[in-house]
């Protein structure tokens, strides 16, 4: 039993471990996109498609119908003489499960001829959002939380292969 008991732990704190650094990493690539977008300039840009498209959710994240609603907008825009055509809105995408906020949020990036202003990066100005992602003090949260899970995890990876190899261990101890 105890030895089963180690595995189940083993194999809970290696998945643990492996959720924990994909937090990790997720929050400090929004850290480095956030960072990055401040150097990134502006240009003038047409929208040439914009729709809201329904998804179906399952959860507090839907409306009353179980949907969600995501924005698809397509643009192009001109940097130095050079045409350019993405559909990135700012990171992460722009969602929500009121379709009339997501409306009026969508609308307000645009006026009555569809230009709107679009962020690029200088040195690849392929890479353009209509948003800014804005720092969030939350994402310091998360990426602590994610080490917090990591270390939790490997300290109960350790306890567990302590005890397979050496025997004893554990929180019964030896009988």
């Amino acid at each position: 039993m105890a030895k089963e008991s180690r595995g189940q732990r083993l194999c809970v704190g290696i998945i643990g471990l492996i959720v924990g650094i994909g937090i990790v990493y997720w929050s400090q690539n929004y850290e480095r996109e956030v960072n990055a977008t401040d150097r990134w300039r502006s240009t003038q840009g047409l929208i040439t498609h914009m729709e809201i498209a329904a998804v179906r959710v399952i959860g507090r994240h839907a409306d009353s119908t179980g949907h969600r609603y995501h924005a698809n907008v397509t643009y192009t825009y001109r940097v130095l003489g050079k045409d350019y055509t993405s559909d990135r809105i700012t990171y992460g995408g722009m969602s929500d499960k009121d379709r009339a906020a997501l409306e009026k949020r969508l609308n307000a990036l645009t006026d009555q001829k569809k230009r709107v202003t679009v962020y690029f990066q200088t040195e690849d100005p392929s890479k353009s959002y209509l948003i800014r992602p804005t720092r969030n003090v939350f994402i310091g949260y998360i990426t602590y939380g994610g080490m917090a899970i990591a270390g939790i995890c490997v300290i109960a990876i350790l306890h567990s292969l302590f005890g397979m190899l050496f025997g004893g261990g554990g929180s019964r101890g030896r009988r």
